[in-house]
């Protein structure tokens, strides 16, 4: 197979892997906010729960650390369809470094097998 074929293939299955990864981090923190709301309003009658949330919006900055660092106030000002547009961007930009980087490992294992065996 030629190497930019599967360049492409590796790039666009790691591009929806992290989409994926993002879209449902993004859920699930939205999910962990609303549940916290929910269990500070009628459980704790207003005292403040301990955040279960901390460690996913943490993960979601390092997620979202390329779009971020090329717009900055991109995610504050985002309506709904902006916001999935930019997890798209942001995944593609996450497949096309992890995806290169696996090619180049990739074509330099090949090359050491091909060294070897001559």
């Amino acid at each position: 197979m030629r190497p930019h074929v599967t360049w492409i293939k590796i790039t666009a299955l790691l591009t929806l892997a992290c989409w994926l990864i993002q879209s449902l981090m993004f859920i699930v923190l939205f999910a962990s906010s609303f549940t916290h709301i929910v269990v500070q309003l009628f459980v704790s009658v207003g005292a403040s729960a301990p955040e279960t949330s901390a460690f996913l919006a943490g993960i979601m900055k390092v997620l979202a650390w390329p779009v971020h660092s090329l717009f900055p106030s991109a995610w504050s000002e985002a309506t709904f369809v902006q916001a999935i547009l930019l997890l798209g961007l942001n995944s593609l930009i996450w497949g096309v470094v992890i995806g290169t980087l696996f090619s180049f490992l990739n074509r330099m294992r090949r090359e050491r097998r091909a060294q070897h065996s001559s």
